[in-house]
């Protein structure tokens, strides 16, 4: 009896033992294969980081020397293009040279010609004042020394065109007796009615009791106090 479970146990012993070693070559078997995977990823991975094979594009000599030659005329037209594009600077800053001259020329120009104007007038206006002023004492000399009281009493002495188309720009400021003046060299007797502007500055025209005319400018515009000043002064006063 002893003898047949010594058996039993053996045999037991046995099947376990195969059964284990069974168990683990299975397991290495399947440990292999994993590994072996992975050892196939890993190298596949290897590959596929590898950059890849430049291919062989050598070019001809000929190629080449077109290369070159497409080069040279890009650099060409490159610095052409640059040339151009300080011409046309140049050419724009000519222009507006130019347009600031022509402006300062026809500005000067329009000052010369305003100047020319304005020289004209004055002289048209102290003609006027004078020869006014000269008719005036030439008919207070006929007309019992009074002078008159307005430029149509004493017309026969304005008949001179150049005193009378310019009439109507001037007034007496006078009408007593020439004797009577106490300061016929300042006394005024004929003035402008308005000022008028020569070369910027206000001015007017003034014929005085003796003859004589000039003109005055205040580049204010305000003639009272001058004109004050030269008021016809009576001697009995």
């Amino acid at each position: 009896m002893n003898s047949k479970l010594k058996a039993a146990f053996s045999v037991a012993f046995l099947v376990s033992a195969a059964t284990i070693i069974f168990l683990q070559y299975q397991t290495r078997q399947k440990l292999r294969v994993e590994n072996d995977s992975l050892r196939q990823q890993i190298d596949q991975l290897k590959t596929d980081s590898q950059p890849a094979p430049v291919p062989d594009e050598r070019i001809s000599d000929d190629d080449r020397n077109e290369l070159l030659r497409l080069r040279g005329e890009v650099s060409a037209l490159r610095t052409q293009t640059n040339q151009i594009a300080r011409l046309q600077q140049q050419n724009q800053q000519l222009k507006d040279s130019l347009a600031t001259e022509q402006r300062r020329q026809q500005s000067a120009a329009q000052i010369l010609e305003q100047s020319a104007r304005d020289r004209t007038n004055v002289l048209r206006q102290l003609n006027a004042a004078k020869m006014s002023a000269v008719g005036m004492i030439l008919y207070a000399a006929d007309n019992q020394d009074q002078f008159p009281t307005n430029f149509n009493q004493a017309s026969a002495y304005l008949t001179d065109p150049a005193v009378a188309t310019n009439l109507d720009q001037l007034e007496i400021v006078y009408h007593g007796r020439y004797s009577n003046l106490a300061n016929p060299s300042t006394a005024i007797v004929v003035r402008s009615v308005q000022p008028w502007k020569a070369d910027g500055i206000w001015t007017k025209t003034y014929g005085f009791a003796d003859g004589h005319a000039i003109t005055h400018a205040e580049p204010s515009g305000n003639f009272d106090e001058w004109e004050q000043q030269h008021a016809p002064v009576l001697k009995n006063q």
